[in-house]
């Protein structure tokens, strides 16, 4: 086999790097409200999950803000 009819590997591309890391900067925040609201009510004893509906919605929105600051910045 030649050089010729080798084929490259395939490597990610940037976009999906970005996308990807992008992604990550939402989902770390969103978890980590949802864990740590989750713990707390543990913690205070709460019937109803208060810090974790609290936490976990703070985290989405820390979540939305980062990707759309990354969007404007690209």
């Amino acid at each position: 086999m030649n050089e010729a009819e080798k084929k490259p590997l395939r490597q990610p591309t940037k976009n999906t790097l970005q996308y990807t890391g992008i992604a990550m900067q939402m989902l770390v925040p969103i978890v980590l409200g949802f864990l740590g609201g989750t713990k707390l009510d543990t913690y205070c004893r709460n019937k109803t999950p208060l810090f974790t509906l609290f936490l976990g919605l703070l985290g989405v929105a820390v979540g939305i803000y980062l990707a759309i600051k990354d969007f404007i910045k690209k």
